[in-house]
């Protein structure tokens, strides 16, 4: 089985500048006082759209989390609050993950790999863990397999 999404995750009221910015934007609500607004097609190419450079992430299955194009929309949304871009690309056991956190216009975590980058980026933005789940678990993202339900 796969595991393959992309999104914002935040507090529900920094996601309002998202979804301000972007009316294609959609909010799921999380665990842990969260929310996730999923990276669909149509958030990216809004994105794409707007960015101030002209750059483009493109349609990619690479991951995004360090384009300029998305390094400039997270340092600008981590004004309004932290805000994290995760990316999970896993099929049958086998993949990697990557994160960038920003607060207060600036990157305080960006990565990729098996490592749990994820978690580190969550941890950042403000997500406390229980001492038997690890961030991801504690905002329930696993319960997203696919970007399907979105698009």
């Amino acid at each position: 089985m796969g595991h393959s999404i992309r999104g914002f995750v935040a507090r529900p009221e920094t996601l309002a500048a998202v979804r301000a910015r972007f009316p294609v934007a959609k909010q799921v609500a999380l665990d842990a006082g969260f929310a996730w607004v999923p990276a669909t097609d149509a958030l990216m190419a809004a994105i794409d759209a707007a960015d101030p450079a002209g750059e483009q992430t493109g349609r990619t299955i690479d991951f995004v989390f360090d384009h300029p194009v998305m390094l400039r929309l997270l340092a600008d949304l981590s004004r309004a609050g932290p805000i994290a871009l995760v990316e999970t690309d896993y099929v049958d056991g086998r993949g990697a993950q990557a994160a960038t956190a920003c607060v207060d216009g600036q990157v305080v975590s960006s990565e990729e790999g098996d490592g749990r980058p994820i978690n580190r980026a969550l941890r950042a933005i403000g997500v406390v863990r229980p001492s038997d789940e690890d961030e991801f678990d504690t905002v329930c993202l696993g319960k997203f397999r696919s970007m399907d339900a979105f698009e």
